[in-house]
């Protein structure tokens, strides 16, 4: 019984500590950013490490106004230029060995990633 004890604990050690992840997934490409967000919350599924359903983010929006004609002759008219942003934002409790699985697999995602430590 006591090599069995000794197991768990090997096992135990290489996993490491729990720690409380922040993940920020950003795409100004509304489809791109679906994918990401369900093949990410997928994968840590896989990895049978606790996740929450992703909170969406409001959209953010910028709007630019620009002059058509260079020159100054003619009528002045402008052009509307609208670029929106799309966030999704996931609370994981992962383990230390796991995070480096994950920020590999975040590299591959067709979305940007923030990731945050939380104390």
């Amino acid at each position: 019984m006591e090599d069995s004890d000794k197991k768990d604990e090997i096992a135990q050690e290489h996993i490491g500590e729990v720690r409380n992840i922040t993940v920020n997934l950003s795409s100004p490409n509304k489809k791109s950013i679906n994918l990401a967000a369900r093949e990410f919350y997928e994968y840590v599924k896989e990895l049978k490490e606790n996740i929450d359903m992703p909170e969406i983010v409001p959209t953010a929006e910028a709007v630019f106004t620009t002059r058509k004609s260079p020159c100054g002759n003619g009528t002045a008219t402008y052009t509307r230029h609208t670029m929106r942003v799309y966030q999704r934002k996931f609370i994981v409790s992962l383990h230390d060995s796991n995070i480096t699985k994950v920020t590999d697999f975040l590299k591959s995602v067709p979305a940007r990633a923030q990731l945050m430590i939380n104390q």
